[in-house]
């Protein structure tokens, strides 16, 4: 057989075992208001480090918590939000790393892109978590499912109740669905 020919069937071989595969997760979601507008929170599958990215330059840097941690979590300039694992009682409150995350609402349905959706939780991140909403001055809003993980989240509340940059999941399953 031609080494060239030999070498090309040993390559599709590979790629169709995955060996060729990113090494990233990436969970997209869509901006409420411009859905042109994308924002990914991508881990990196070997590490505790990864990226939330906003639109097409706004790269920041993150850490996520291993997958020994007792916390689904993401720690960025831009977004924060942790959740505990256990399939316990939720606490209405707990701190990670300093940060004190809240339960505002819990046992949310809703309808997300035509998919039923029950028993999800409004956490609020504290504005002074990161830089972002300490430039805003308003916490962060994360809806999430322990089925289908991080759903969407605001990056503040006015008074009111009105959301700013409202963002949505894209795909099945979204950042630390704890549940398979």
């Amino acid at each position: 057989m031609n080494p060239l020919l030999k070498f090309m069937v040993i390559c599709i071989f590979l790629m169709s075992m995955n060996c060729f595969a990113d090494e990233r997760r990436k969970f997209k979601y869509v901006g409420w208001f411009d859905r042109n507008f994308k924002t990914i929170i991508e881990p990196l599958s070997s590490s505790e480090d990864g990226r939330f990215v906003i639109g097409r330059d706004g790269i920041n840097e993150a850490t996520f918590c291993s997958v020994d941690d007792d916390y689904v979590c993401i720690f960025s300039q831009a977004y924060a939000f942790s959740f505990p694992k256990a399939n316990t009682e939720l606490p209405p409150s707990w701190k990670l790393h300093g940060v004190t995350y809240k339960v505002v609402r819990q046992g949310i349905s809703l309808s997300l892109w035509g998919r039923e959706i029950t028993d999800a939780y409004l956490i609020e991140t504290p504005r002074d978590a990161n830089l972002a909403g300490r430039q805003r001055g308003k916490s962060t809003y994360t809806l999430f499912s322990r089925e289908l993980g991080v759903l969407g989240f605001s990056f503040g509340l006015s008074p009111e109740g009105e959301a700013d940059e409202v963002y949505w999941l894209m795909g099945a399953k979204g950042f630390g669905a704890l549940q398979d």
